[in-house]
């Protein structure tokens, strides 16, 4: 027997809704990717090309209008998501994907992208929704596996609650010098179990937050 799983690569926007008519973009790693494309394929063997931008429809690589997965030959590939207004989702500049036909697999880098721009967020606003299509572990604390950028820092600590399906396991916190750190437990996720990041009671005047979140599949 084996368990059913979506074969399909889904991209989520900011909103945690799928993205509807997006553009796609997979280049050489380390390198912008819309400025430095690499061969992409709808099929394994390579004889299918993609051309890019790949356009989504509802979170999925649409091929000619129905989903499709992508293939790459490269180890490693530069990645980013617009959405339908050519505004970033997401951007890695270095990712690797699953091989052979392999729908999951274990120890694999997985990042959860989070921003807001030019706004504050309301109290106990979601200003991240991610759902998971692989299983996916998070450390205890996220040493060393959360990068963030920060406009205006806030006026006082902003602690945003880490939650798993609605539930806290923890803090990231943004001080007031603009510092990021995170006390949380370990943390696996299932698929199709949801993490999100929400602000304070409070609210917080904190503007221009970014943050890339570093977990691995298991």
């Amino acid at each position: 027997m084996q368990q059913v799983v979506n074969p399909y690569p889904i991209f989520l926007g900011l909103d945690g809704l799928a993205v509807e008519d997006g553009y796609i973009y997979i280049g050489t790693e380390n390198l912008d990717p819309e400025t430095n494309a690499i061969s992409v394929y709808w099929d394994e063997n390579a004889t299918q090309p993609a051309t890019q931008p790949i356009r989504t429809i509802a979170g999925y690589p649409s091929n000619a209008g129905t989903p499709g997965q992508l293939w790459v030959s490269a180890t490693a590939y530069s990645i980013r998501v617009r959405d339908s207004q050519s505004a970033q989702v997401f951007y890695a500049q270095s990712a690797t994907g699953l091989s052979g036909g392999t729908t999951t697999a274990s120890g694999q880098d997985y990042f959860i992208h989070t921003q807001y721009l030019a706004v504050t967020p309301s109290p106990q606003q979601l200003v991240c929704v991610h759902l998971f299509g692989v299983a996916v572990s998070l450390p205890a604390d996220l040493s060393g596996k959360v990068w963030g950028y920060v406009g205006t820092a806030p006026s006082a600590d902003c602690a945003f609650s880490m939650r798993v399906n609605g539930v806290e396991f923890g803090t990231l916190t943004v001080s007031a010098t603009g510092t990021i750190t995170v006390s949380s437990t370990q943390q696996d996720f299932a698929v199709g179990d949801r993490f999100s990041l929400k602000t304070p009671d409070a609210g917080t005047d904190l503007i221009d937050f970014a943050a890339t979140i570093l977990g691995v599949t298991s």
